[in-house]
């Protein structure tokens, strides 16, 4: 009865939480997780340093975590400017325990993971291309900070993304999991290891096994998503054979909760859109879960629904939702989210592809087409498991008013290539250039691939972050009969 524009539980980033670098394509599982048991006021942290080997004269920190509750993510980037000596100062707001990420230049970056109050100085080796980690603080919060560098350094030698790849392509989803397993088993020894001549704060050590708890099952759950196996029962079942009541982790761990999210959508109709909001709020509260997970599946579900045009839609939802969760403070995020969404509906400016000098180029010749754009890369494993939806969306929309962009996003041009001929990808390429990465970057708030984006036939910005192609045929089905 009523579409869900966007999936609750958006999973193309659970496995690959920096999928546009390659080398992290494995190693960055750890998605960041709220750990305060109600939803934080905006803190903000103070964040000093240097950058070596580097000619630039900014760089940009942007989040990479999501909401524990709501699963939405931030777009936002956060420029520092670097003074002659290459020494920056910038306040950042922290709220949670949570994962960020520093771009210097288009072809360096690393990952690194802040914690409220903890304001700290860090140093910044930008000699390698790539994911650099080489990133390293000093001062009484040192030791929180350098874990995630160890973590990486340690998974790189023991799990080397040149093999990972083959050595996962001809698992079954069975020994998949126990794979993950395995290596969920090898950071907690690794943690172990580390607390042996570094102490970590309690908070952030439970934060850490949290993840590791959770994270084999969420990246099943991309894995299978890339088989086109995600609604197979066998599957599901397997995948979901660990879950269980964890009131702590509802409300402290955002893998969780896309597992339960995952659990709750293949229950109530087997992974199907639409999705009818009022039956399956009925549906999730009647579940066996505690009221506390319910409590939180539920305001997921709910703010799913904050960008509902419709008022009286979105109300016969909420009404639903408002008999069945009593904590204050989730019914006070879904109204926050509610009204957030109403003011960017009707304060809204339109923003026009002429602010792209470079791109503009490219996108006129599309003038009076609606643009379905998609950036990817031939490096980027979701990117690649969306293509054969991609191709059933083209066929969809065949003769229709549209017109489909790839556009390779931190790509190499002989695997580009041949990536586009392997998955035999019809439309209209381009590769960037470093400029018109940084570009698309700052106009569409890119902070990682795949990322799909919709501009109207008069160039207008209708959706900087639209659906993937598995779920975007009604939108773009409507707007290409406008």
């Amino acid at each position: 009865m009523l579409s869900l524009v966007k999936s609750f539980y958006h999973l193309s980033g659970i496995t690959y939480l920096v999928a546009n670098y390659n080398a992290m394509k494995k190693y960055l599982t750890i998605i960041c997780l709220f750990f305060f048991i109600k939803p934080a006021f905006s803190q903000d942290l103070r964040l000093t340093g240097t950058v070596i080997n580097s000619k630039e004269s900014t760089i940009t920190f942007m989040r990479h975590d999501a909401s524990i509750i709501t699963g939405i993510r931030s777009d936002k980037r956060y420029k520092a400017k670097l003074n002659g000596q290459g020494k920056f100062d910038i306040v950042l707001p922290v709220e949670t325990i949570s994962k960020w990420l520093v771009e210097i230049g288009s072809d360096r970056y690393d990952v690194f993971v802040l914690i409220p109050n903890e304001n700290v100085n860090i140093l910044i080796d930008a000699k390698e291309d790539g994911l650099m980690m080489g990133t390293t603080a000093t001062g009484p919060h040192a030791a929180n900070f350098n874990y995630f560098g160890y973590y990486l350094k340690k998974n790189r030698e023991k799990y080397p993304s040149e093999t990972y790849a083959a050595r996962t392509a001809k698992l079954d989803v069975l020994e998949y999991i126990k794979l993950q397993e395995e290596v969920s088993r090898y950071d907690l020894k690794m943690l172990g290891e580390y607390m042996k001549s570094f102490k970590l704060t309690n908070d952030y050590y439970h934060w850490l096994k949290a993840t590791y708890k959770y994270s084999p099952y969420n990246n099943a759950i991309e894995w299978v998503r890339g088989k086109r196996q995600i609604t197979d029962p066998t599957a599901f079942k397997l995948i979901t054979a660990q879950l269980g009541n964890d009131d702590y982790a509802a409300k402290n761990c955002i893998e969780y909760n896309y597992l339960l999210a995952y659990y709750m959508h293949y229950e109530f109709n087997g992974l199907s859109y639409p999705i009818d909001g009022i039956k399956f709020i009925a549906f999730v509260n009647e579940t066996d879960f505690n009221e506390v997970t319910r409590s939180v599946a539920l305001t997921r579900i709910m703010v799913s629904f904050a960008t509902l045009r419709n008022d009286s839609s979105y109300n016969a939802i909420f009404n639903q939702f408002n008999a069945c969760v009593k904590d204050k403070e989730l019914l006070k995020l879904v109204i926050d989210s509610r009204n957030a969404q109403l003011g960017q509906m009707s304060n809204r400016i339109k923003e026009n592809i002429s602010q792209a000098s470079s791109l503009n180029q490219i996108l006129n010749k599309y003038k009076g087409k609606l643009i379905y754009l998609d950036f990817w890369g031939s490096w980027c494993a979701p990117c690649r498991a969306e293509m054969p939806n991609a191709a059933r969306l083209r066929e969809k929309l065949k003769g229709r008013d549209i017109v489909f962009v790839y556009f390779g996003y931190k790509d190499v041009q002989d695997k580009w290539l041949a990536a586009q001929q392997e998955l035999k990808i019809e439309g209209e390429h381009y590769l960037l250039t470093p400029d018109q990465i940084s570009e698309a970057n700052d106009l569409f708030e890119i902070r990682g691939v795949p990322r799909y984006v919709i501009i109207g036939k008069d160039g207008t910005l209708i959706n900087k972050n639209a659906n993937r192609p598995g779920e975007v045929y009604e939108e773009l089905d409507k707007l290409a009969a406008k």
